[in-house]
């Protein structure tokens, strides 16, 4: 092997591994070129993402998924198994058509078809789109085919469809039982009437009645998979059901209950039943038992871990995503340790014993060991004694080490994917870029390789070496069958390594090609971006563009390439560059320096103005260092000295965000007056900025539908909704001020995106003050940085979390006296006015349908517009969610 670890990866190439549901359909794609390594074993999609990663998994799998249906679509597309990809790929408009297909041309299909739609019906619940009203025709079409088909084809298709008929407004739906009797009377003798039997089964209140009603079941139809049904469903009340519904009571000693549901796990995998999914699941019965603050007996102790040691053996299957918070990790490090407890042993002790007994029995000792290597690190984390937190982080380190480096399995693979991801997480750069350089090393065609191509370039300029982070990128880049979004990525944070070593015009290349790599269907569909979540603390990416953000938008690429090739079209632009790449990484001192040279050497060039803007906004960030909540008195009046000589720069978005920062400051040391009027001023006369701006600016048709829309939905000091916005500590009555962007992202009929500008006629709205994200993210920035970042912790799950506490309450109650924001629910903060437009969508390519998802408070919902008369109106809502 080379003894370049980037290059030697590189040489080999990293192979796609992708789901085995879709791996015929995606075979003949000619973008997946042949393999001509030897296949490993299946594994699971996605199981080498460590746990830190997994959310970047589901972006890519998400966009395998919707190649896989573009060529399912194009093979089959009157196949049921089209419509399930479809839905899979959040496509219900293409399903709703194979649907419409299939009753009409092939309705012996009916049943697999609308099995498969039952599967997420959920995803046809879009009225604004149409397709509940459209799913209502295809159903009533498939009543009307049911006759014509042989009786158990009829039935099955019968039993799917009450499953995906939404009900109509304003009609009373047939109860659910009705619906189960009036087909076991039509069907009696089918499949499906004995599944509808089953379900009138289970649906008594009484869950011991039920239970036993099941069992009974069950043995009537012994030998069957709908016996097996009966029986799976019987076992999971016991295992879950009796204590939730307060027939165990807190406290009990759940022992007996455990080896009841134990009898009926093994009565499943004896051989009396047909193999199929209720016998595969079997295991997880016992795995999954709960018992609420369960107080097991001394001597039942031995009883209880035959039973889960038993089952572990016959199923250890830990999860991708959460390997110690789910599924038998979790049995194991946060159930095991009370019960041995309750035997008298020593919890930690002996669940470690019983880890290192299993590894010996297990058929895959690899994901024992994987798992004890994680849990170590848990109980490092846990314990707050230093030495002993070290030695277990030590001992985690040496398991999944060993573990890491003993094969090239999934879990040698995931073992050294974890150790790597834990140095990143804790911001051991340095001994993270070794972890992912061994990785890269030995598992240069894992799945998770190019993420791991992309932290250590992270990590190298974390570490200031730029250029190894770009070596890493590009390796990234390299790859034979890379994926869009390691393309996207790759190329992007290539280019801004090269910027950050004043390469300029390699970067330019890099955003070039990074655009051209741009594939919509890896698109997070409620951002328009690629995402790459970092797991790591904000400030760390403090920076306004997606250089310094996980995501990346198709728009910044483009225009950031316009403006790298207008800046060297003139003299002095890499200086103009070096110093708006340091403004964008937060490096705001050394900023100055390329800027100021560039406004003294170039004074008539006409990049002189943007030279200028960014110039103020350095000045205006050290300002802000200098006054932060640990700041001295002096420190303070040297800010304000600099924040108020920051007024006589020429005018412009920084000059408004120095005038904000400077009346802040003053509320903040005792001013509140002065500040208030300072505060009232620059609103005022940002206000009247944007008036002028906008002034000369004309509406394309679309614009104005744009719009249109907006003036609809978007009514900030009309009709005051006090107590929506109370919880974010506003006043009883409407500011005098509000903020909105000054464009709308747009999806058209055809799924397009684009940016709209919308900012016409709420710039001449009284108050009106129009900020792009980038200005609310510096608004956002003066905010912490004079109020600081401290949250608390909530007190009860109920709470809302990350309220901010501290110097940043006086801020926002400041604030609050001339535009609403507050707190986000999640984090961050929220400085625009509700209801915030987030997208527009047109439905029909005559632009007579659309709708516009909003928020307001920590809620929101899509309101469906209808243009009549060429006046567009609020015609329904629907989607409505709460964080």
């Amino acid at each position: 092997m080379s003894s370049n670890p980037i290059r030697a990866a590189s040489n080999s190439h990293m192979r796609l591994r992708v789901p085995a549901v879709w791996f015929a359909v995606l075979l003949a794609a000619s973008a997946f070129p042949a393999v001509v390594h030897s296949q490993p074993p299946p594994i699971e999609p996605g199981a080498d993402f460590p746990r830190e990663d997994y959310s970047v998994w589901l972006v890519v799998e998400r966009g395998l998924k919707d190649q896989a249906a573009d060529i399912q679509l194009a093979k089959a597309p009157e196949s049921p198994n089209t419509v399930a990809l479809l839905l899979d790929a959040y496509r219900p408009g293409d399903a709703l058509a194979v649907l419409r297909r299939i009753v009409e041309h092939r309705p012996e299909r009916m049943g697999a078809a609308f099995k498969a739609a039952s599967t997420n019906p959920q995803r046809f619940n879009d009225e604004g789109r149409g397709y509940v009203s459209e799913l209502r025709e295809i159903v009533l079409k498939a009543r009307q085919q049911l006759r014509r088909l042989p009786r158990e084809q009829a039935a099955e298709a019968a039993w799917y469809l009450p499953f995906i008929d939404f009900p109509v407004q304003g009609r009373t739906p047939v109860p659910w039982d009705d619906q189960l009797r009036a087909l076991m009377a039509e069907y009696g003798g089918t499949q499906a009437a004995l599944r509808a039997e089953l379900t009138l089964l289970d649906r008594g209140r009484d869950i011991r009645k039920n239970i036993v009603a099941l069992e009974a079941f069950a043995r009537r139809h012994a030998g069957t998979a709908i016996g097996a049904h009966a029986l799976h469903i019987a076992a999971s009340h016991v295992a879950i059901n009796i204590p939730i519904t307060g027939a165990e009571p807190p406290g009990a000693d759940p022992t007996e209950r455990l080896l009841r549901v134990a009898a009926l796990a093994r009565e499943l995998q004896s051989g009396a039943y047909p193999e199929c999914e209720w016998v595969r699941r079997a295991p997880h019965l016992v795995i999954g038992f709960f018992a609420s603050e369960p107080r097991y007996a001394k001597e039942n102790v031995s009883r209880v871990i035959a039973v889960f040691r038993e089952f572990l053996l016959k199923n250890f299957d830990v999860s991708a995503v959460n390997p110690l918070a789910s599924g038998v990790g979790y049995l194991i490090t946060s159930r095991l340790p009370g019960i041995f407890g309750a035997g008298g042993d020593e919890p930690v002790a002996r669940t470690d014993r019983f880890l290192l007994d299993l590894e010996t029995a297990v058929p895959e000792p690899a994901s024992v060991r994987y798992l004890r290597g994680l849990w170590y690190r848990q109980l490092a984390d846990a314990e707050k004694d230093v030495g002993a937190r070290e030695a277990w982080q030590r001992k985690s380190e040496a398991t999944l080490l060993d573990l890491g480096r003993a094969g090239s399995d999934l879990y040698n693979r995931k073992a050294l994917a974890s150790l790597a991801s834990i140095e990143f997480k804790e911001r051991n750069w340095r001994v993270a870029v070794e972890r992912y350089r061994e990785y890269l090393s030995r598992f240069p065609r894992s799945e998770w390789a190019w993420v791991a191509g992309l932290r250590m370039g992270q990590s190298e300029q974390l570490l200031g070496r730029w250029v190894e982070a770009r070596r890493a990128y590009e390796f990234v880049t390299s790859a034979r069958t890379a994926l869009p979004p390691a393309l996207v990525l790759g190329y992007t944070f290539a280019g801004r390594a090269s910027e950050a070593l004043a390469e300029f015009q390699r970067a330019r290349t890099a955003y070039q090609r990074a655009e051209r790599a741009w594939d919509q269907r890896f698109v997070a569909p409620y951002f328009g971006t690629y995402q790459f979540f970092t797991r790591l603390n904000d400030e760390l990416w403090t920076g306004c563009d997606p250089r310094s953000k996980p995501d990346v938008s198709k728009e910044w690429l483009r225009g950031r390439s316009t403006q790298l090739q207008r800046s060297f079209s003139l003299p002095g632009g890499a200086l103009l560059e070096r110093g708006r790449f340091l403004v964008t990484e937060s490096v705001w001192r050394e900023a100055i320096a390329p800027l100021d040279e560039f406004v003294r050497l170039y004074s008539d060039s006409i990049n002189a103005a943007e030279a200028r803007e960014l110039l103020t906004r350095a000045r205006l960030e050290v300002a802000l260092l200098q006054a932060g909540p640990e700041a001295t008195e002096e420190d303070r009046r040297t800010a304000l000295a600099a924040l108020a000589s920051l007024a006589t720069e020429p005018y412009g978005f920084s000059v408004f965000a120095a005038k904000v920062a400077h009346a802040t400051l003053l509320s903040i040391i005792g001013l509140p007056s002065g500040g208030a009027e300072l505060m009232t001023r620059a609103l005022a006369q940002w206000h009247e900025h944007g008036t002028r701006v906008f002034a000369e600016a004309s509406a394309t048709v679309l614009e104005t539908d744009v719009m249109d829309i907006r003036d609809a939905v978007f009514h900030p000091n009309a009709d005051w909704p006090r107590q929506q916005f109370r919880h974010l500590g506003s006043s009883d009555s409407p500011p005098p001020f509000f903020i909105a962007t000054p464009d709308v992202r747009v999806t058209l009929h055809d799924d397009s995106d684009v940016r709209v500008r919308a900012g016409l006629r709420l710039s001449r709205r009284p108050g009106g003050l129009l900020l792009n994200e980038e200005q609310i993210a510096v608004l956002e920035r003066i905010l912490t940085q004079l109020g600081g970042t401290k949250r608390q912790a909530p007190q009860s799950i109920m709470e809302t979390p990350n309220q901010p506490v501290g110097g940043v309450e006086q801020i926002q109650k400041f604030w609050n006296r001339f535009f609403t924001m507050g707190p986000g629910h999640w984090g961050g903060w929220i400085l625009e006015t509700f209801p915030i437009v987030t997208e527009v969508t047109f439905i029909d390519a005559a632009r007579t349908r659309g709708a516009a998802r909003i928020r307001t408070g920590y809620q929101g919902s899509t309101q469906l517009l209808t243009k009549v008369g060429g006046t567009w109106k609020v015609t329904g809502t629907s989607g409505h969610w709460i964080e």
